[in-house]
C-alpha cells in the first residue's frame, strides 16, 4: 500500500503535483493526500482535488503550538535559508515551524503515509517533511528542473548539492560501459485537466491579504509576494549577436539569480553574484589583460530586481546580455565562470573550459576546474593562457551520457501539446520499490 503526501508549496507547481498524483493513483493505486499550507494553494487545490485527500493547514485557523526542538540551531536548519531569502523575526518563523511540523506529524500517522513526493524540498516545509520522514521511516521524492532542456530531476535523497548523485563515484561514470538504468516500455501519460483559479477567488485572496495586518507574520515565507519597488534596468546591454560579430575571444561570466537556494545554500565562497562577479573580474583582468572581451550574463528573473550599476562602475571592458539564450554564447566563449548553475553543465557538455565556485554534484575535478578556494582561480587561468586545461574530455562524455542514462528524466513542470509523464511516473516507482 502506498498512502502519498503531496506538500502544494509553491502555486505555479500546484498543476504538475496534481496531474503527477492523479496519474499515480489511476495507474498504480497511490492514494493521495494534498496538504497545503498557505491560502492560494489551498484554493486552488480545492478546485482540482477531493475535499477527502485535501489537508489544509491554514495558520489563522490554527492555535499556537509547543515547542518541537530544544535548540535555536535545530530550528535554524530548517527555516534559516527560508529567513535570509524573505526576512521576518526568528519568533515568526519559530511559530510556523512548531505549527507545520506538529501538524504534519499527527497527518502522517492517521493516514498512514509512506511516502512524501515534494519539489526541491529546501523550503521551510521541504525541512519539515524531511525530518518527520527520518523520524517515521518514510521514503522521499525530491523533484525539480533538470539541467538540460526538458528535463527533470527525481531523487530520494534531495536535489542539486544534495542529490544522491553526489554519493556516485568516479569509478561508477568514469568508464566505458557504465550501467545503464532500464526503464520499461509504458504507454503515453497526458495531464488531466487542471481549474485554475478564476477572478474572483484570486480577488478575495487579495482581499484577505489586505485585511490581515498579520499576514506575513502567520505565513513568512510569502513575504517576496509584498509589493517590491521594480529596480531600474540601467547597464547598457548588449546582444549575442552583437558580440560574436566582434570576433574577438571572450570569457563568458555567467549570473544566477541572488536569492536561489544554488547561492544561499551552496555557494561558500561568495554570499552574493555581486561579489562572484567582481572576484572573476579582477583575476581575468589579472591574468589576461585589460583588452580581453569579459561578457557577462545576467538571469532574467534578476533583472529587475537586483541592480549591478555599482559594480560595473568599477568594471572596464564588459558586455552586458539579457534575456536571451545562452547557447549562442557558449558556442562561442574561450570558458566560462559560474557558481554552480545549470549553464555550468550545459557548458561542460559542450567541452567549453569551465570554472565551477559553488558546490554541484558536477563539481568534479575530472570534467571541470572545482574552484574550492578564491586563491585558486588565478592558477586556473594562467592554465587556460597556455592552453593546458587539465580535464579529459572523453571523461566529460561519460559523465554527461550517465547523467541522460542514469539520472535525468525527460518531462517538465509546464505543459505542451508533448507533455509525458511516464518518465516521471517511472522514475518515482522506482524510488518506491
Amino acid at each position: 500500500m502506498h498512502n502519498v503526501l503531496y506538500p502544494l508549496t509553491y502555486l505555479g507547481l500546484c498543476p504538475f503535483l496534481i496531474v503527477l498524483a492523479r496519474a499515480l493513483q489511476a495507474q498504480h493505486a497511490y492514494t493521495p493526500t494534498y496538504l497545503a499550507v498557505t491560502p492560494a494553494e489551498a484554493e486552488f487545490a480545492s478546485n482540482n482535488v477531493s475535499s477527502g485527500s485535501l489537508v489544509t493547514l491554514l495558520a489563522e485557523e490554527a492555535s499556537p503550538c509547543a515547542d518541537v526542538f530544544e535548540s535555536d540551531a535545530q530550528y535554524y536548519s530548517v527555516y534559516g535559508f527560508m529567513k535570509a531569502k524573505y526576512g521576518g523575526t526568528d519568533a515568526v518563523w519559530r511559530r510556523r515551524v512548531n505549527l507545520i511540523y506538529r501538524q504534519l506529524e499527527s497527518l502522517v500517522l492517521e493516514r498512514k503515509i509512506t511516502c512524501i513526493v515534494m519539489w526541491n524540498g529546501s523550503d521551510c516545509l521541504g525541512k519539515i517533511c524531511q525530518l518527520v520522514a527520518d523520524r517515521h521511516q518514510l521514503k522521499t521524492v525530491y523533484i525539480e528542473n533538470g539541467y538540460f532542456p526538458n528535463t527533470l530531476q527525481i531523487d530520494p535523497k534531495g536535489v542539486n548539492a544534495e542529490s544522491s548523485l553526489c554519493d556516485v563515484t568516479s569509478s561508477q561514470w568514469n568508464v566505458d560501459s557504465p550501467r545503464v538504468m532500464t526503464e520499461k516500455k509504458v504507454e503515453k501519460t497526458t495531464p488531466t485537466n487542471i481549474v485554475h483559479l478564476h477572478f474572483f477567488q484570486r480577488l478575495i485572496l487579495k482581499i484577505k491579504v489586505l485585511a490581515n495586518l498579520k499576514f506575513y507574520d502567520q505565513y513568512p515565507e510569502l513575504r517576496d509576494q509584498q509589493v517590491r519597488k521594480a529596480v531600474k534596468m540601467t547597464l547598457p546591454l548588449s546582444t549575442s549577436d552583437e558580440i560574436i560579430a566582434q570576433k574577438k575571444p571572450f570569457a563568458l561570466v555567467v549570473l544566477q539569480v541572488h536569492d536561489d537556494t544554488q547561492i544561499l545554500l551552496n555557494s561558500k565562497l561568495f554570499n552574493s553574484p555581486k561579489d562572484f562577479l567582481l572576484h572573476c573580474y579582477q583575476r581575468i583582468r589579472a591574468v589576461f589583460g585589460p583588452d580581453y572581451n569579459i561578457v557577462v550574463k545576467l538571469h532574467p528573473v534578476d533583472m529587475r530586481r537586483i541592480c549591478y550599476a555599482d559594480v560595473a562602475a568599477e568594471m572596464q571592458g564588459v558586455h552586458w546580455v539579457g534575456a536571451e539564450p545562452v547557447q549562442p554564447l557558449l558556442e562561442r566563449c574561450d570558458f566560462v565562470m559560474v557558481v554552480n548553475s545549470s549553464v555550468g553543465l550545459q557548458s561542460i557538455a559542450a567541452h567549453k573550459p569551465t570554472l565551477v565556485f559553488g558546490e554541484s554534484f558536477y563539481s568534479r575535478d575530472e570534467i571541470c576546474g572545482v574552484v574550492r578556494t578564491t586563491g585558486q582561480t588565478t592558477d586556473f587561468l594562467q592554465q587556460l593562457k597556455r592552453g593546458n586545461w587539465p580535464v579529459d574530455a572523453p571523461a566529460i562524455d561519460r559523465f554527461i551520457t550517465y547523467l541522460h542514462s542514469n539520472y535525468f528524466v525527460k518531462g517538465s513542470w509546464s505543459f505542451g501539446p508533448d507533455t509525458d509523464l511516464s518518465p516521471a511516473i517511472q522514475k518515482i516507482l522506482r524510488i518506491n520499490s
